[in-house]
């Protein structure tokens, strides 16, 4: 059986996870959905289920005081294929200091219409830990 990845699902998860938007993201991610990050920063290791992923993306914009965003809020792309989704966009923040910019490619898997897994991936991934 050939699975299918909703393009639209993904779209929609970018828009929640850019606006912060808990509601939305916890009717997009499954019960077992996993995060897995990469790297040595606070936010480094296994995010599992729904509540995890959603407590993940709060702290996120939480630390950048409301500033972390898209460069635009058209600066995304989405790609499809029968098995995987990748999200891709430029991410900005700003804390004490520090400016965040870098662009990031999530790997997104999606099965019953629903998130399942999240696979991000920095290009300055030492600019991510330090932020």
């Amino acid at each position: 059986m050939v699975r299918k990845i909703d393009a639209d699902i993904v779209e929609r998860f970018h828009a929640a996870f850019t606006r912060n938007d808990a509601a939305a993201l916890s009717q997009l991610l499954a019960d077992g959905v996993e995060l897995h990050m990469t790297g040595r920063s606070r936010f480094a290791g296994s995010h599992k289920g729904r509540d995890a992923v959603v407590s993940f993306v709060s702290r996120l914009h939480e630390l950048g005081g409301g500033t972390f965003r898209p460069l635009r809020d058209d600066s995304h792309d989405v790609m499809v294929s029968r098995h995987h989704a990748m999200l891709s966009d430029r991410f900005l923040a700003e804390r004490e200091g520090l400016q965040l910019d870098t662009h990031v490619a999530f790997i997104v898997v999606t099965e019953d219409e629903q998130v399942t897994l999240l696979l991000p991936y920095f290009y300055d991934q030492y600019a991510w830990d330090e932020f």
